[in-house]
């Protein structure tokens, strides 16, 4: 079982715990909620706090990484296409407007997007935090449709089918075809949502990270490296 105890990291109090497996190595891990944990060899003998000291430059190190990440849902905002946006959140209540039946009322736009501020009508048991996912995903969907086609004709596959997921990476293929998003890829900045797309088409036809994928990535996305290293700073 799991005991947490604290580490202090530049002044800030960050948990961690120390598991024992059956393992041959001691691993070292550091998760998005800034929590610690140690994995040691079930008869391995170490002094933790001496272990810990060794590793605090890069505790530290990817503590500030995880911290400046820019984060796609905050609170009441959310980035949308690599730009903030402040979301408002109201409460609609049968018979308020006092025209119209019920069913009149449920077909009403639950989300309008407008001047930069998303409103959210809560009502009939549905949270606004469901409404805010499911507007995020069916617009990723729309705007993944339009960049794949796109990129079908330029590189000349077929994708076989489409599919926005609730994942923690940014997309992924399968060789028989299929693509898999992240239903949160609406949020990126446009041309980094366009260079998922594009790395994700052209494993069809390169289905590896060979020097010949990097080649032809770097015809149509010259400073994928930079891509990559932008991805970095957002929290899918």
């Amino acid at each position: 079982m799991k005991k947490m105890q604290i580490l202090d990291v530049n002044g800030r109090r960050i948990p961690y715990s120390v598991l024992r497996r059956d393992v041959r190595n001691i691993y070292l891990r550091i998760g998005r909620d800034l929590r610690v944990e140690v994995v040691l060899p079930l008869k391995e003998k170490i002094s933790m706090t001496q272990f810990l000291m060794k590793k605090l430059p890069w505790i530290e190190k990817k503590v500030i990484e995880i911290t400046q990440m820019k984060r796609l849902f905050n609170n009441k905002k959310i980035l949308y296409k690599g730009e903030p946006i402040t979301v408002k959140v109201f409460q609609m209540r049968i018979g308020e407007d006092g025209v119209g039946s019920v069913k009149q009322r449920r077909r009403r736009k639950s989300v309008r997007l407008y001047k930069r501020v998303l409103h959210l009508y809560e009502n009939y048991g549905r949270k606004w935090e469901n409404l805010l996912e499911e507007f995020v995903a069916q617009m990723t969907l729309q705007t993944v449709e339009r960049d794949t086609k796109k990129w079908e004709k330029r590189l000349g596959v077929k994708v076989s089918s489409l599919n926005i997921k609730d994942m923690k990476i940014w997309g992924y293929c399968k060789q028989n075809g299929d693509l898999y998003f992240n239903s949160k890829l609406v949020c990126l900045p446009e041309n980094l949502r366009n260079y998922v797309v594009l790395h994700e088409l052209l494993h069809l036809k390169h289905f590896d990270h060979s020097k010949r994928y990097k080649r032809e990535l770097a015809k149509y996305y010259f400073d994928y490296k930079e891509a990559e290293r932008m991805l970095k700073n957002y929290l899918p």
